[in-house]
């Protein structure tokens, strides 16, 4: 029998292979602490622990829990640096400087998930997503970097060694359907799929998490996803009508608590936190870096389709067509998901 807060989040069950779980909640609901806390035991049961690097350098969560890194830092970045802020001063630090830190560069994408290993989290920098008014080749670059590195891990060599995959803010890589405009919709609504089906079978375990299932697409959070952790005041959906019934007890949550469906509740143990690492003592730390990546969409920027539209454009009922055609959904819970008419959903398959 299946218990998915045992099977999808605290064990491995060879028959299951890996799964998809996504977590959603508010900021301050304790997700960041919580996939911190996911690595340090996955990495105690000496999986491939991989982290999504940020600017805002939460990876060295782990340094505060005792648990080395690995930095791997694309090649398209130069001059990274590191800075610590308390109220009234600023620091640069070198964090590379450390022996419980290592750093290698990589430019093949798709073959890190043999170069990956259990000695350490392998913390990834990709360049595109950590500056303002971001362009979108940059945006497309940092995108198709991680789908390639999620196929790195289904093609690596040892599908028998565990991996845990850990990505906060799961917007920035595959935003909602509704979000989606060219030229990422191909990434995500269509290479992303078979990417994740694969990765369960290839003994993957997949952690993003994001504010709410708005900001994901729906495939990460209902298509794919073997379970969902709900945090403090998260909104549970109507699909799972047993914890939806009990929104109350979700929204009083402390942090770091969460549920899961049918019934679980629980609490993560919240493990250190950067600020408690002694080097960055109480402050505020984030890592700098400039960059400049291949523009990847010269060819692409010229496509259309043959009615004259740029791919990827889909109107909700599109979306909700689609979504219907591949599904076993009825049109009515479709257009519940796209918050639109069901009557506007049969036009749309009927057409």
């Amino acid at each position: 029998m299946v218990n998915p807060e045992q099977d999808f989040l605290y064990k491995n069950r060879p028959s299951f292979g890996g799964a998809l779980v996504p977590l959603v909640g508010p900021p301050g609901s304790g997700k960041t602490n919580a996939l911190i806390q996911i690595g340090l035991t996955r990495f105690e049961a000496d999986h491939k622990v991989v982290w999504r690097g940020t600017s805002k350098a939460q990876w060295v969560s782990f340094l505060a829990n005792d648990v080395p890194v690995k930095l791997w830092i694309d090649e398209n970045i130069d001059d990274l640096r590191t800075f610590v802020s308390h109220e009234d001063n600023v620091e640069e630090v070198d964090i590379t400087d450390r022996g419980d830190v290592q750093v290698e560069r990589f430019s093949d994408a798709e073959g890190l998930g043999d170069q990956f290993s259990t000695d350490y989290v392998n913390v990834v920098l990709v360049p595109g997503m950590d500056k303002p008014n971001t362009e979108k080749y940059e945006k497309y670059y940092f995108r198709k970097t991680w789908n390639d590195i999620l196929g790195s891990l289904i093609e690596r060599r040892n599908v028998a060694q565990f991996v845990s995959v850990l990505m906060d803010e799961v917007g920035d890589l595959w935003p909602s359907q509704q979000q989606l405009r060219k030229p990422f919709y191909h990434l995500v609504a269509e290479d992303l799929p078979p990417l994740l089906s694969q990765l369960r079978k290839q003994n993957v375990f997949l952690y993003p998490a994001g504010h709410s299932t708005h900001d994901m697409h729906y495939y990460i959070w209902k298509i794919k996803a073997n379970s969902i952790i709900y945090m403090s005041m998260s909104v549970v959906k109507n699909i799972h009508p047993t914890l939806n019934k009990k929104q109350g007890e979700i929204n009083s949550l402390e942090r770091g608590g969460y549920a899961m469906p049918p019934d679980s509740f629980n609490s993560f143990n919240l493990a250190y936190e950067a600020e408690d690492l002694d080097l960055v003592d109480g402050g505020y730390i984030r890592n700098k870096w400039s960059m400049e990546v291949p523009n990847l969409l010269e060819k692409e920027e010229d496509e259309e389709s043959q009615d004259g539209r740029k791919k990827g454009n889909m109107t909700k009922s599109e979306a909700a067509a689609k979504l219907y055609e591949e599904t076993s959904y009825t049109q009515s819970k479709c257009a519940e998901i796209y918050g639109i008419t069901t009557q506007a959903v049969n036009n749309e398959v009927s057409s």
